[in-house]
């Protein structure tokens, strides 16, 4: 009887242990999946293929080394191995992007620790948020996260009308399930057709070139086509960021307008007030001495915009 609540306490033990520890991390330069992720709605250079089955909770996970951390989409199982994508291990082994100065190696050291699924949201980029799966593929593991009440997947998933994990067979259209009515997602063309997709093309970054192709194709394509270390495809911002970066330039924008307007605004006063002045000293001197020179003064200084002097006041 007392061995039964030692063997729940270390049941916990483990648990707990198991959010964080070490990992032998090493670097893995083609994009796949094994529950149906699509690669071209992710981040596909911060993903972490590692032991174990996939679970519809613990999606996300950080992974530090010498004061650099990345969040990676945990979303495929390997052979054993703890492989990271290249640049995501490329930038943290040297502080640089594949892209920029790859990098050979093999296992490296490195922290990790589970995280919320909502830390890796900046690495999906649906229009809403959800985890973007494969209609035709991916709903055994749909089914088994259903089936968790409240796992996140569960609740945060998008069916698409393509075949492959690279994005190169299919359509891309999002489809609906309703379990209610049949076990199949529908979808505006038929589900599961092969035809060609060349509107989504997914990215690998080579290891150890640096060199980036088209996963369908094998087709180089220039480094620019994915920006920097955080490798993010062009124009693959999720819609918080797009957002925040909409806001950003409209107070830059107003900022500009208001400076401008006060500069303008201070400029007129400023000629309005010398134009005053010259009136009020020509006035003045005709009180003095005759009227005609002082007010001939005035009107050429209000034509033309010059002192006594002759100088241009303009």
């Amino acid at each position: 009887m007392r061995a039964l609540p030692f063997i729940t306490l270390s049941t916990l033990t483990l648990r707990a242990s198991a959010s964080s520890g070490a990992v032998w991390a090493t670097p893995h330069d083609s994009y796949s999946s094994s529950i149906g992720v699509l690669g071209c709605k992710i981040n596909t250079n911060r993903v972490a293929y590692w032991p174990g089955s996939v679970d519809c909770n613990n999606v996300c996970v950080s992974l530090s080394y010498q004061g650099r951390s990345v969040k990676l989409l945990r979303i495929d199982q390997s052979g054993g191995a703890h492989d990271v994508s290249y640049d995501a291990w490329n930038y943290l082994y040297t502080g640089y992007s594949a892209t920029q100065k790859p990098t050979a190696g093999g296992a490296v050291a490195m922290e990790y620790q589970e995280l919320a699924p909502e830390e890796c949201k900046e690495l999906i980029h649906t229009d809403d948020g959800k985890i973007p799966l494969s209609a035709a593929n991916s709903m055994n593991f749909v089914a088994s996260c259903l089936a968790q009440q409240g796992s996140w997947v569960g609740s945060n998933y998008g069916l698409y009308n393509i075949i492959d994990s690279i994005c190169s067979m299919g359509f891309n259209e999002k489809c609906s399930l309703d379990l209610n009515v049949s076990n199949q997602p529908n979808c505006s063309h038929m589900l599961g057709l092969q035809d060609k997709l060349t509107t989504q093309p997914v990215y690998n970054i080579k290891y150890p070139t640096g060199d980036v192709v088209e996963a369908g194709t094998g087709q180089v394509v220039p480094s620019s086509t994915v920006s920097g270390s955080v490798g993010t495809k062009k124009g693959g911002l999720s819609p918080s960021a797009k957002a925040r970066i909409g806001v950003g330039v409209s107070l830059g924008v107003l900022a500009l307008l208001v400076v401008a307007g006060f500069w303008c605004w201070k400029k007129r006063r400023g000629t309005a007030a010398q134009q005053s002045t010259q009136v009020e000293d020509g006035l003045r001197r005709e009180d003095s001495t005759s009227s005609a020179e002082p007010i001939s003064s005035v009107t050429k200084g209000l034509d033309y915009g010059s002192d006594e002097t002759g100088k241009e006041t303009w």
